[in-house]
């Protein structure tokens, strides 16, 4: 959630409202320290908070920098990937 909010040019659609990464990245950690003790990798951590609303299910957007709007949990996936290729232990 650190690199997210570093992430300065990023927004973050959540059941249509636009946040920007530092709001995003203590929402998400808001859902973490609640469910927590559910999740069992950084996978399960997307899978379960990171990629929908709780209370709508509506999926959460980001906007990247060009305008293209992508599934939070693509995005999430994808940045994972990276993570994983420069430090495999970090990604558990």
């Amino acid at each position: 959630m650190d690199d997210l909010q570093q992430e300065k040019e990023l927004r973050f659609i959540r059941n249509g409202d636009s946040y920007n990464s530092t709001d995003a990245a203590s929402h998400l950690r808001r859902k973490f320290d609640y469910a927590k003790d559910r999740l069992n990798s950084v996978t399960d951590f997307i899978d379960k908070l990171a990629s929908a609303s709780w209370f709508s299910g509506k999926p959460y957007l980001v906007v990247l920098p060009d305008g293209r709007q992508q599934k939070a949990r693509d995005y999430l996936i994808s940045r994972l990937e990276v993570v994983k290729a420069k430090c495999p232990a970090a990604a558990r």
